[in-house]
């Protein structure tokens, strides 16, 4: 009886020192890392959600003039922010329709969705993406964004013909 009560009292000496952080071996900060982080406003910065409606004059080689009716909406999430340099996630879905003066039966819709990591230096950058104009494979919808810490709205839209 003395051993079994000698080994559990061991055992909780152990288990007691065994489950302490062992702060010894834990990675230490710079001191002017730790003051960038406590400082930084993008930190913990709300998730941005915006909708956009896009109406937008442009051009199709088939029918001339046209336009881009519709809307992006957006979700903007700063994950973290490290000396100047913003991660930053980005959901876009864009929803339109070409409207040209050739409207057929099948309506021209413009659909994407998109989920992209970006690397931000200086709190913007500028993201183009490419979208396919339904029953037109002759022709794509090119975007291009211009995102910030906190804003993202669309600075030009253009209409490319596609050769095969």
């Amino acid at each position: 009886m003395k051993t079994l009560t000698s080994i559990i009292a061991i055992i909780l000496i152990l288990s007691v020192f065994g489950c302490r952080e062992n702060l010894i071996n834990q990675p230490e900060m710079s001191a002017p890392l730790t003051e960038l982080i406590k400082t930084s406003p993008a930190i913990n910065s709300p998730i941005l959600k915006g909708e956009i409606s896009i109406c937008y004059a442009s051009f199709d080689p088939l029918s001339g003039d046209c336009k881009i009716n519709g809307k992006v909406t957006y979700i903007h999430n700063t994950l973290n922010y490290i000396g100047g340099v913003a991660n930053v996630q980005l959901n876009i879905e864009l929803d339109a329709e070409l409207c040209t003066k050739l409207m057929n039966p099948a309506r021209n819709y413009i659909y994407g969705v998109s989920i992209d990591t970006l690397l931000m230096a200086d709190g913007k950058l500028l993201l183009d993406k490419t979208y396919n104009v339904e029953f037109r494979p002759d022709l794509r919808l090119c975007v291009e964004y211009y995102i910030s810490s906190d804003e993202v709205k669309i600075m030009q839209m253009n209409l490319l013909q596609v050769v095969n």
